[in-house]
């Protein structure tokens, strides 16, 4: 009986030598590890923050080569809407009256009401009266078909021409006609010459532009020249 309780007593004792050599160890081997990452931390530190940049740079090489594709094909695009647009404009230009039917722009007689020069009553001038030169060249201002070039009461030698989108002038008092009917003429062709036939008083162009059958103010066309949008 007295040596059961002493092999007792002994594993007893060797237990609680164990346990205490283990919880030993253990507590030594957290402080080796806090020693170990307290000697390595800059290391750990200086690893971290070098995938950091490695990252950011790889993200930064992705995001500008998309912004070289994006931004190439972007301008490629634009491109492309730039070209129909000026080919639009172009096309739209041709067949509207921008611009001058003389190389020079001297108005000598308004859009509207006033003194006829003539008949002295005042009346309604349907379009603008341009100082020349005899036989100065009168020009197209838009793109068309010639409806009329003959002489036509007080207009003189007269040529009328029909552009797209309903729009019509007329070039009166020409002293010579240079086109014919049903010809189609381009932008700035050469359709006459400056004169002084029909009711006039001297040697200039009549200049009317005619939308829908509304006579609208020359003025309005004259200084416009889309050639650079």
């Amino acid at each position: 009986m007295h040596n059961r309780l002493s092999v007792s007593l002994l594993q007893l004792k060797t237990k609680k030598i164990k346990n205490k050599t283990l919880k030993t160890w253990k507590s030594k081997s957290f402080f080796v590890y806090l020693s170990i990452m307290k000697n390595n931390t800059i290391y750990i530190a200086l690893l971290v923050i070098t995938l950091f940049f490695i990252g950011i740079m790889l993200n930064y090489k992705n995001k500008k080569e998309y912004r070289v594709l994006y931004s190439e094909d972007y301008v490629d695009s634009l491109r492309g809407v730039i070209n129909v647009r000026d080919s639009t404009i172009r096309q739209f230009n041709n067949y509207i009256p921008f611009g001058p039917p003389l190389d020079s722009i001297v108005i000598s007689s308004d859009f509207g009401i006033r003194v006829h020069p003539i008949s002295k009553r005042r009346k309604f001038h349907e379009g603008l009266d341009l100082k020349g030169y005899y036989r100065d060249t009168v020009y197209s201002t838009a793109a068309g078909i010639i409806m009329e070039a003959r002489r036509k009461g007080g207009y003189g030698k007269c040529v009328v021409i029909n552009h797209n989108n309903g729009y019509q002038t007329v070039y009166a008092h020409l002293s010579k006609i240079l086109v014919k009917k049903g010809q189609y003429v381009t932008d700035v062709a050469p359709i006459g010459k400056v004169g002084s036939t029909g009711y006039s008083t001297g040697c200039h162009l009549h200049y009317e532009i005619i939308k829908e059958g509304e006579k609208l103010n020359p003025e309005d066309f004259i200084y416009i020249k889309m050639d650079n949008f």
